[in-house]
């Protein structure tokens, strides 16, 4: 071979070799940056877990009995109110807000 194409050779070899570095430092790249990720996931995960989870299930156990009162309360209401109104047809009576005769002002 011409010195010029051995060069040209050995050029090209070395190209070559630099691509298939660059590749495969790309790959493992990729590879690192998903187990980081994962990692990453993991630990946010386990840490919910252990640290937060407790305060969540106390919250929710906190809003189910608020919950179970707002409906109590409604329940209470709605027998109030059904005792009010049976109370009324039985004597016969409705709730004015004005009186039919007027008051004289005492001094």
């Amino acid at each position: 071979m011409e010195p010029k194409m051995e060069d040209l050779y050995r050029l090209t070899l070395d190209t070559n070799r630099m691509v298939h570095k660059m590749r495969r430092g790309l790959i493992w790249g990729r590879v690192f940056q998903v187990v980081w990720w994962i990692l990453i996931l993991a630990i946010s995960g386990y840490t919910y877990y252990v640290y937060a989870q407790p305060y969540v299930n106390n919250l929710i156990k906190i809003y189910g009995q608020v919950q179970a009162s707002t409906a109590q309360a409604q329940n209470y209401q709605s027998q109030l109110s059904s005792f009010f109104g049976n109370l009324m047809q039985q004597h016969g009576t409705t709730p004015s807000t004005t009186p039919t005769t007027p008051v004289p002002p005492t001094h």
